[in-house]
């Protein structure tokens, strides 16, 4: 049996399942599909989608992030870490309990964050919010991230 063909103009009367939602941050590449592509956010359009700020108390280190870490942020929260990484301090904590958004390649960076900061010796406690637990849960990366719900 073979597929039933539609003619070209019977596919602009079809029905839609859902109007397409606007994207804070839009894409500077058209999609030919009509699919989700990659975002290349406009800074000028988006606001900042990753704020960072960095508390040193001596021999424990606070890095607070707020916002969103993918693959256009995590180059920001990789220069945060490595220099607290460098600083001296025993403890490294990484506070993302008001990250809103991250994927595999924030929970990727952890992952190697982690690993650096025991070959060099140093506590490094992942405060993880709702967010970056649940992303880590998903991939089953909970134990191996060592996350911490409370600060």
């Amino acid at each position: 049996m073979t597929s039933p063909v539609i003619p070209a103009r019977a596919l602009s009367t079809l029905p839609t399942l859902a109007p397409p939602v606007p994207d804070r941050c839009p894409t500077t590449r058209p999609s030919a599909s009509g699919l989700p592509v990659a975002r290349t956010a406009d800074p000028t359009e988006c606001g900042t989608l990753l704020m960072i700020d960095i508390d040193d108390r001596g021999r424990t280190a606070v890095m607070r992030a707020r916002g969103e870490i993918d693959m256009l942020t995590v180059a920001d929260l990789r220069l945060a870490l490595d220099s607290l990484l460098r600083s001296g301090a025993g403890t490294v904590v990484a506070d993302l309990r008001d990250v809103s958004f991250v994927d595999c390649t924030g929970i990727g960076f952890l992952a190697d964050a982690r690993r650096r900061a025991q070959r060099a010796g140093i506590r490094l406690r992942i405060v993880a919010g709702r967010t970056v637990a649940r992303t880590a849960a998903v991939l089953d990366l909970t134990d191996a991230l060592g996350l911490h719900e409370r600060g």
